[in-house]
């Protein structure tokens, strides 16, 4: 093949629900067929520089985004725990023919790294049966080709009953989007303020700036409970820690996405009221922000010492 690189048109994939999850590689188990989308590309040469993949829906949207540079996100301590884990998500780019699996579902919500979450994960929403173009990049050139979904012809439900379906579970995926940056970001304030206690130790001149990062510690402490369960370790610890919302909305997606229909108007009205919840304590982090925080670095800039930064880099994990 002369050309540097080929995109193959993707044969019409179904829309049915698959298992969810694989066995420890120490179960002497063959490996099932692909489940999704398949994307297979030729390469003439290995690249130096990143590939990439993106899906978008019929109106042009990004459904997905994946790179042959960036890393599979690490599975999650309760994944780990039970020899479970996610489907990597790092784009192959390979001298030769290359293919990619894509599960017919967009952007998961950011993680929380060590986040122990009980009945629920962060995944993305399952799309809707229709056309997708798919784009690659590689060697700076875009190749497209076009990806057909067909519901499962098992089931008897309508297309706007999947459209209210996908809808529902994508407020629910930013509501935890929501929710995990908000507690990545108060992490990362966090660390920033042990770190500045840690500086000033001893220094009985900074007492003020000390007591005040101290009152600040306790007020992030208190949304990141309510969002969070930050005492959960390990898979089993949330039957003794109650786990709390952005855990409850995991879950609600998942009963949400556990069938081809419509939501329940029960579904509705526990969505209303978890991200009731979610948005008290978002805004309460905001408030703190503009309020408690500003007021410390004020504090701290009188003293020559050197300011706690909103979020940091670190604070901005993606499910990607």
């Amino acid at each position: 093949m002369s050309e540097e690189a080929h995109l193959y048109q993707p044969a019409t994939a179904i829309r049915y629900r698959g298992p969810g999850f694989s066995l420890p590689a120490t179960v002497p188990v063959g490996a099932n067929p692909p489940s999704g989308v398949i994307i297979d590309y030729f390469l003439k040469s290995k690249p130096k520089d990143a590939v990439d993949l993106e899906i978008l829906d019929a109106q042009g949207k990004a459904v997905r985004k994946l790179s042959s540079k960036k890393p599979p996100e690490g599975a999650s301590p309760e994944e780990e725990e039970f020899g479970i884990s996610r489907p990597g998500e790092k784009l192959p780019a390979e001298e030769g023919l290359n293919r990619f699996v894509w599960d017919m579902r967009g952007e998961a919500a950011a993680r929380v790294p060590g986040a122990v979450n009980w009945g629920g994960r962060s995944t993305g929403v399952l799309v809707v049966p229709g056309t997708y173009q798919i784009k690659l990049t590689a060697g700076g050139k875009s190749l497209t080709a076009s990806a057909e979904i067909q519901k499962d012809p098992r089931v008897n439900v309508s297309q706007a009953n999947l459209e209210k379906q996908y809808e529902l579970a994508m407020r629910i995926r930013d509501r935890v989007a929501a929710g995990n940056e908000a507690v990545n970001e108060i992490r990362s304030v966090r660390e920033q303020l042990d770190g500045l206690k840690k500086r000033l130790s001893g220094d009985t001149g900074a007492k003020a700036v000390l007591d005040s990062a101290e009152a600040l510690r306790k007020k992030i402490d208190a949304v990141e409970e309510k969002v969070i369960q930050p005492k959960s370790k390990s898979g089993e610890d949330p039957l003794n820690y109650p786990i709390q919302v952005t855990n409850q909305l995991m879950d609600l997606q998942g009963t949400v996405e556990s069938g081809d229909a419509a939501p329940t108007s029960q579904s509705y009205a526990v969505f209303d009221e978890l991200s009731g919840r979610l948005e008290t304590q978002v805004t309460a982090w905001r408030e703190i922000q503009a309020k408690d925080l500003v007021a410390l670095n004020d504090l701290i800039k009188k003293n020559n010492i050197e300011a706690i930064a909103p979020a940091t880099e670190k604070s901005k994990v993606a499910a990607e």
